[in-house]
């Protein structure tokens, strides 16, 4: 049967979009709500490697327990 579309890289890339919008938005949306408390982000980009290690660590045990199937 011939296929005109294919859905595969589509659904990739739109998904990758999305994503990244999530991610700016959530972003631009922290700094405004740190900015208006009068927060310093300094505390932030001294912490950045800490910060960016146990949310990457953080999320691959996630991805660990639902990948088992383990209910807490």
């Amino acid at each position: 049967m011939f296929e005109a579309f294919q859905f595969g890289p589509m659904t990739f890339w739109m998904r990758t979009f999305f994503l990244l919008l999530a991610i700016s938005g959530s972003a631009e949306f922290f700094f405004r709500l740190a900015r208006s408390a009068g927060l310093s982000l300094q505390d932030l980009r001294g912490y950045a490697r800490w910060f960016l290690m146990s949310f990457i660590v953080g999320g691959r045990i996630v991805a660990i327990l639902a990948q088992y199937q383990t209910y807490i």
